[in-house]
């Protein structure tokens, strides 16, 4: 994290603009089709636009690199 000490005047309005859209981003929803995995954005469609089916859940991202060995 920043420290608000160390900010030159001025950052702290780039710093508020990027929280803005960082907010703005985890605030989109997903669905994922569960037949092809397609990722569709904003409102949950009726259909997946690539197969057809109508088999959407909300998407929920997972980091596989966390807790990884590899």
């Amino acid at each position: 994290m920043i420290s608000q000490s160390n900010m030159m005047p001025g950052h702290s309005a780039v710093l508020d603009d990027v929280l803005k859209i960082l907010r703005q981003y985890h605030s989109i929803m997903r669905w994922s089709c569960e037949v092809c995995g397609m990722i569709h954005s904003a409102s949950m469609p009726n259909t997946c636009d690539s197969c057809g089916s109508d088999l959407l859940e909300p998407y929920t991202e997972q980091h596989m690199e966390i807790g990884n060995r590899w």
